[in-house]
């Protein structure tokens, strides 16, 4: 049975609102239970054994989003599954892995080198085994729908340092460094929230040339926000093109904020970028950087 895509459809300022109520360790913890919650959605920022299990028969789509350290990537082992497919794909159970965060049918991140984060499915005619899933990026989604009492599964989370990290979702650090290490890949930097945007420090493209506007900005840093995940969707509201090591603070009003770091390959590209909560309900009303779509 090929079921269909899973999708959860909910406002991105709900994510932004849960990912500190919900991003709870499971530090003195054995296991941690994944609770059925009125989103459909829970948040794990801590490594540790997570479990579900169907208390009803209601089979509701929920995200079980985890985010790991700006640095790091996930690991994730299923060491427990018992879930059955069922007879079709409307009232069947299934467990979807995705590398990367999926919301309202949009994906982060979506790049030239990850144009289509990996979905995998199981349920019990195609169970995971023993299979050891690793993210690409900070962030990982398992997203499912039991509709047998008591079936579910246990997965074992671990974090993993990134040899080489590029694409980011905010999980509170102070500032992040994205770097192309010389490769044709566009990184991005995404935020749950309006926020002032501080370019700490940067070089991006040749700086030995000062006229050729085309080849300089072939390689740049784009900044702009939406209310939603795909980093290629962004209202872009600003270009950074130049070097320099002044900082460079911009407020921006969306419901979501992303920097793309944008590099052709022909040159080693960096960017410390700090981005700091505004609060959601505090009108920026004296700023060009501001999305259409946001009411405020």
């Amino acid at each position: 049975m090929h079921a269909p895509r899973m999708f959860l459809t909910i406002a991105s300022f709900i994510i932004g609102s849960l990912l500190n109520v919900n991003a709870q360790s499971n530090a003195g913890h054995e296991t941690e239970m994944i609770p059925d919650t009125p989103e459909g959605i829970y948040i794990a920022s801590t490594p540790g054994t997570y479990s579900y299990r169907a208390t009803n028969k209601e089979g509701k789509v929920t995200g079980f989003y985890l985010l790991a350290d700006a640095a790091d990537r996930i690991k994730i082992t299923f060491t427990q599954f018992d879930v059955p497919c069922g007879e079709n794909s409307e009232t069947g159970s299934l467990v979807q892995y995705t590398d990367g965060w999926e919301l309202n049918r949009q994906v982060f991140p979506i790049t030239e080198s990850h144009p289509d984060p990996k979905v995998t499915e199981f349920c019990s005619n195609n169970p995971p085994g023993e299979r050891t899933f690793v993210s690409s990026q900070n962030g990982a989604l398992i997203t499912f729908k039991i509709f047998e009492v008591d079936k579910g599964f246990t997965v074992k989370v671990e974090h993993q340092k990134h040899p080489s990290p590029c694409n980011v979702i905010s999980n509170g650090e102070p500032y992040v460094v994205l770097r192309n290490h010389g490769s044709k890949i566009n990184c991005s930097y995404w935020f749950i929230s309006k926020a002032k945007v501080t370019l700490n420090s940067y070089s991006i493209g040749n700086s030995q040339s000062s006229d050729d506007t085309s080849v300089k900005c072939s390689d740049r840093i784009e900044i702009g926000g939406s209310d939603g995940l795909d980093p290629d969707s962004i209202e872009l509201l600003d270009t950074v093109c130049n070097n320099s090591n002044d900082k460079t603070e911009k407020l921006i009003n969306c419901s979501t904020t992303t920097i793309k770091l944008v590099s052709s390959g022909a040159y080693e590209n960096y960017l410390n970028v700090t981005i700091e909560p505004v609060d959601p309900e505090e009108p920026i009303s004296n700023t060009k950087y501001r999305c259409h779509q946001t009411a405020k």
